[in-house]
């Protein structure tokens, strides 16, 4: 058993469009593009092979995903961009994959750019930006424990039906 998720993984124009606005805030740890997701749904304790074996069987049309107006303080610690676009994928799977966690958290789609350091986002100005991209798959992402934090690892990526 272990920790993962499934997210969207934006295109690397949407990474470069959101590193246009981050500046130097240096109240902010900017994440790396590389990193940007958004999560579809998060599995604290799941069997990995039958996590990627449900989701194989999957099939949902490619969705657009939109993001913005602007990057702002969400959750009180991170800088993010709203998405919309991705609830119905959202909800088909925790659907096809209901046997194996219990009830999801509410989906609160957004994409994490950068964390606050020290109560940074009480003074944090949203910053324009908007940005969107075809989604024509998902990636099954492995989280494992490593020394106080998380290294993440692709496990698969599951293509919707096109």
């Amino acid at each position: 058993m272990t920790r993962c998720y499934v997210s969207l993984r934006p295109p690397v124009a949407v990474g470069d469009a959101v590193a246009e606005v981050r500046g130097d805030d240096d109240r902010v740890r900017w994440s790396d593009p590389d990193d940007y997701h958004v999560t579809l749904r998060f599995y604290p304790d799941v069997d990995r092979d039958r996590l990627v074996e449900a989701l194989r069987t999957f099939r949902f049309p490619p969705i657009e995903v939109v993001g913005g107006p602007a990057a702002r303080a969400m959750f009180d610690q991170v800088v993010a961009v709203p998405i919309g676009g991705a609830d119905e994928i959202v909800t088909a799977v925790v659907e096809a994959t209901r046997s194996l966690a219990p009830k999801p958290s509410p989906f609160r789609g957004h994409l994490t750019v950068g964390y606050f350091r020290d109560g940074a986002e009480r003074a944090f100005v949203p910053r324009p930006v908007e940005i969107g991209w075809v989604a024509t798959s998902m990636i099954v992402v492995e989280s494992i424990p490593v020394g106080g934090r998380y290294d993440h690892g692709d496990l698969a990526e599951v293509a919707f039906a096109i």
